[in-house]
């Protein structure tokens, strides 16, 4: 997010919340911008989560399964 804000010093500004979908092997996918957040900013979250480290799927009953997420960021 650093680099993003030193790249765009005078861009927008905003808190930005991201819902998306973690599947059974820990990758990201289904992205939504739930508070219609600039797109700019919008898909640099998404970068961000994509370029993070790996999320834990789920277990139900023994089993991995995909699960909803959401994650917030302010820029």
């Amino acid at each position: 997010m650093q680099v993003f804000l030193e790249k765009s010093p005078q861009g927008p500004r905003e808190r930005v919340v991201v819902e998306f979908t973690v599947n059974e092997l820990g990758e990201l996918s289904e992205f939504e911008n739930k508070n219609r957040a600039n797109i700019q900013l919008f898909e640099e979250a998404n970068g961000l989560l994509k370029q993070g480290e790996k999320w834990e799927p789920i277990y139900k009953k023994s089993r991995l399964q995909s699960e909803r997420k959401r994650q917030v960021f302010q820029f």
